[in-house]
């Protein structure tokens, strides 16, 4: 009797994924430009979800000249770096 063949479902979980190295996100590029104080603010607004839409931090801190799209700063939230699903480096928010 032959072994059944593995559910598609199954199969997809069958290797374990390679994990890619962590590397920094756009945010990160200008946190790291920022200094502790605006750190500190931009940081809290990204914290606070209930308030701020990632598209509002990004429009505020591109018209200071620090160029993002909402989209860099909601992956930068989620902690991954793009749609293919790599890892951003920066450190969790709590």
């Amino acid at each position: 009797m032959s072994k059944p063949a593995p559910s598609p479902v199954a199969a997809a979980f069958a290797e374990i994924p390679v994990v890619k190295p962590r590397v920094p996100c756009k945010v990160g590029a200008v946190l790291a430009r920022l200094d502790d104080v605006a750190q500190a603010a931009v940081n809290g607004a990204i914290r606070d979800e209930d308030n701020w839409t990632s598209v509002e931090i990004a429009r505020r801190l591109d018209s200071l000249g620090y160029p993002l799209k909402g989209d860099n700063v909601s992956r930068h939230r989620r902690g991954v770096l793009s749609k293919g699903g790599d890892a951003c480096e920066c450190p969790r928010l709590s």
